[in-house]
């Protein structure tokens, strides 16, 4: 009977040792795989900014948006003859844009 319990034994430490292995297997396959998942949600999350950032810049939006804070916002300036300045930002238009940040940008841009 000691032979049994001790081969019962040995068996039971090697399965607990293969489990072991395999779970800290499991733990390092799912950390090399999630990398590259966040690295492509990062990318994707830094476009958009990126986009939404040049849309406002170049865009000057809905006419008169700041002034009825309906449409799409822009923080762009028009010239005499309405062509848009390239890069510019009104500076109007940017802390009107703060003061109704959730309603214009959450509710019209997304």
């Amino acid at each position: 009977m000691n032979e049994k319990g001790s081969v019962s034994t040995e068996i039971l430490v090697v399965l607990i040792v293969i489990l072991l292995i395999i779970g800290i297997t499991a733990k390092f396959s799912e950390i090399t795989l999630d990398k590259p998942a966040t690295s492509t949600e990062n990318e994707n999350i830094e476009l958009l900014l990126s986009q939404s950032a040049d849309n406002l810049i170049n865009n000057i939006g809905t006419p008169n948006w700041e002034k009825y804070l309906a449409g799409t916002p822009g923080l762009a300036i028009s010239n005499e003859n309405e062509a848009i300045i390239p890069n510019s930002i009104s500076y109007d238009k940017f802390l009107i844009l703060g003061k109704n940040y959730r309603k214009l940008v959450d509710k019209n841009l997304f």
